[in-house]
């Protein structure tokens, strides 16, 4: 019987597998990893291993590695398309090396691509090549956890010394580029800590920089001790302060190293692509084929595509990237809940969220209460029902966000990389691209916020109405990824609703119908049970279906449980189906406890 896998890690290259594995594996030093891996179809076409990742004492996930033969886009699909169509995992991720744009990344930085594109697609004319970009894009939960990773603590991070932070600078010099305009440099000389003018003073007493005017440059000797370190110090790099990127990470089919790949996607009008490789585009269009629900590509910065390319950062970046999938993944499954075995069960499953596919675990539940209190059967019915029409708005909200993003392409981009800025209470100044073009017969546009707030979707008259996505940062938090909350679904003049799903910062989802701006019926999460919205010991629950209203509560208001529905808590196995006001179980209503 093929094993259940949550995590589908596929590497291009044995290098690239073997480093991944050793940092998912369980050692003496750290908590968590596979302890054991299991070799499966050794002797078939897609081998794999798999195992299982132990986050902590009650949480884990089953992750699968393989690699294709060669590396390469059609190498990398045939072993993806194979293993996903068979293991059906939540997630299809990779890790290895790439190339880092030069006025981005630095050598061993790791990039996390949120969206891809094969950059080889398009036409050829007796006067050019004309590209024709299809990208694929993270989901946006997804994406802001990319945003906000950081490689702090990782085996890999180092802070440098004062030594490392001499001669890298003096290696930018040698290799023509200038130090104080690299993105690097902050981390080798942070700000105001007067360490760049003691270094520089310290190289140009030590005869190894001179300075002509505002122009830095190398003496003989500096130019000799850097070059006389490239012969002797070949062994790649154990630690290194690199930083983590996320941005377009661009495929084709050759490996580059001429240097004008960079200027050619800039004069092609892709100007924000942090890396290049051959396989990344190829996950994306695997995800969305063989319906992957979440898909990322994680790699680390081995060269910049130009003649000076060598390996010697292939090792350190493979092992950083993987580093970084892992701390990656295991925010992600943890706030996804442990794996689902085979037989749906609370005792076996903590995969309870509804998401996007309907769970076993809410279907079981529902099976339970029609068999043992019927009575709150059609409660249960209703709101279950509303839920999945909720997150089945949101799905097609999502695709025609996707497509708007497509249409309006870099100057989309450029808008978004405009300097942002929010003050609590801030009328929200608004900057609009309006983009005028039949998808279904209906008009679209993209609306953005100088708050950073913004708005893909279907519009009429100019006024948010119809199937699209808001992303809304609330007024009283920072302008962070982190507190990034979003409603995807249908929206009437403005207000959310009739159906869809917001999805608070923590990624908690309220799915379901929604009647002036509020919701009515549904499902509600509480991954964070100290933000449950009112201290009510009998409403402590991971999530509840049923009828549902705005009230304030502390000064601010909250969308809460009111009126007749179903709390489950999936620690204590518990259900409880009763009547509800304000958040709170209503006095004398029934209370009816169920265990499963």
């Amino acid at each position: 019987m093929t094993v259940k896998i949550d995590v589908l890690l596929i590497a291009a290259l044995k290098m690239e597998l073997d480093a991944a594995q050793q940092v998912f594996s369980a050692s003496d030093t750290r908590p968590g990893g596979v302890a054991e891996w299991h070799s499966v179809d050794q002797d078939k076409p897609n081998p794999y291993i798999w195992g299982v990742y132990q986050m902590d004492d009650s949480q884990s996930f089953r992750i699968a590695f393989a690699r294709p033969n060669r590396m390469g886009g059609d190498e990398t699909g045939s072993v993806a398309s194979a293993l996903t169509e068979k293991l059906k995992p939540f997630a299809l991720v990779m890790c290895g090396v790439c190339a880092g744009n030069p006025d981005d990344a630095a050598l061993g930085d790791v990039l996390i691509a949120d969206r891809t594109f094969n950059y080889h697609e398009g036409k050829t004319t007796t006067a050019d090549f004309q590209r024709d970009l299809h990208p694929r894009d993270l989901s946006p939960i997804w994406q802001r956890a990319a945003q906000t990773l950081t490689p702090q603590g990782l085996p890999s991070y180092g802070a440098p010394s004062e030594d490392d932070a001499a001669f890298w600078l003096m290696e930018r010099l040698y290799n023509g580029a200038d130090p104080r305009r690299h993105p690097a440099r902050q981390r080798y000389f942070p700000e105001r800590s007067g360490s760049w003018e003691s270094t520089l003073a310290r190289l140009e007493t030590s005869n190894f920089v001179k300075r002509t005017g505002t122009t830095l440059e190398l003496t003989d000797v500096g130019r000799d001790t850097v070059e006389r370190s490239m012969v002797y110090n070949v062994d790649p790099p154990e630690q290194l302060p690199f930083d983590v990127l996320a941005g377009p990470m661009a495929s084709g089919d050759i490996v580059v190293k001429d240097g004008l790949t960079w200027d050619m996607l800039k004069a092609g009008g892709i100007r924000t692509v942090i890396g290049l490789e051959m396989e990344a585009a190829t996950i994306g269009v695997v995800s969305r084929t063989q319906e992957v629900p979440e898909w990322v590509v994680i790699k680390g910065v081995m060269d910049h595509a130009d003649p000076k390319k060598d390996d010697r950062f292939k090792p350190f970046a493979a092992k950083a990237s993987a580093e970084v999938l892992e701390r990656f993944l295991v925010g992600r499954m943890s706030a996804r809940g442990a794996p689902a075995e085979e037989k749906h069960t609370v005792a076996a499953a903590a995969n309870w969220r509804m998401r996007r596919n309907s769970s076993g675990l809410v279907k079981e539940i529902g099976a339970i209460i029609e068999r043992e209190a019927p009575h709150f059967s059609r409660s249960f019915e209703l709101a279950y029902n509303a839920a999945m029409e909720g997150y089945q708005d949101c799905e097609s909200a999502e695709r025609l966000a996707k497509e708007v993003e497509q249409r309006l392409g870099e100057k989309l981009v450029d808008e978004r990389l405009k300097p942002k800025k929010r003050t609590v209470g801030q009328t929200k100044h608004r900057t609009e691209i309006k983009l005028q073009f039949s998808y279904s017969g209906r008009s679209v546009m993209a609306r953005l916020w100088s708050t950073g707030d913004e708005y893909l979707g279907e519009a009429r008259q100019g006024i948010e109405t119809g199937l699209g996505i808001y992303k809304i940062y609330p007024e009283d938090r920072d302008l962070t990824p982190a507190s990034l909350a979003l409603w995807c679904g249908r929206s009437d003049d403005r207000s959310f609703g009739p159906r869809g799903v917001y999805s608070f910062p923590d990624t908690a989802d309220i799915a379901g119908h929604w009647v002036e701006a509020r919701p009515s019926l549904g499902y509600r999460e509480f991954l964070n049970r100290s933000s449950a919205p009112v201290a009510e010991p009998d409403l402590d629950c991971d999530f509840y279906l049923g009828e549902m209203d705005s009230v304030v509560f502390q000064k601010s208001r909250k969308w809460v449980p009111h009126g007749r529905g179903i709390a489950v808590d999936v620690r204590s196995r518990t259900i409880r189906c009763g009547s509800f006001h304000e958040g709170k179980f209503a006095s004398r209503a029934e209370i009816t406890r169920l265990k499963f």
